[in-house]
């Protein structure tokens, strides 16, 4: 079985504190992990994108400006892209 694990065009993601960013996705055949972490290592945001889903939407109301990575894991893949809040 062969999939790929990808954040699409979603590199660097700007937005400002007040949006909820839509991430496009490659649905993926499991469920895949999502993780939102700062700069300093803080978790921002642990979560299960169920399988088959095309999209994530993050809130992003409680995410003080900064810069953040968002990493989708799923078995022995990654994908990463940066995500600016101002």
């Amino acid at each position: 079985e062969i999939y790929t694990l990808s954040l699409h065009d979603a590199l660097p993601i700007l937005a400002s504190a007040h949006d909820m960013v839509t991430i496009r996705l490659t649905p993926l055949p499991k469920e895949t992990v999502v993780m939102v972490i700062d700069v300093k290592g803080h978790e921002m945001l642990h979560d299960i994108i169920p399988a088959r889903q095309s999209q994530l939407t993050l809130p992003l109301a409680h995410f003080p400006k900064g810069t953040y990575f968002v990493t989708l894991a799923m078995s022995d893949k990654t994908a990463t892209a940066k995500l600016t809040v101002e």
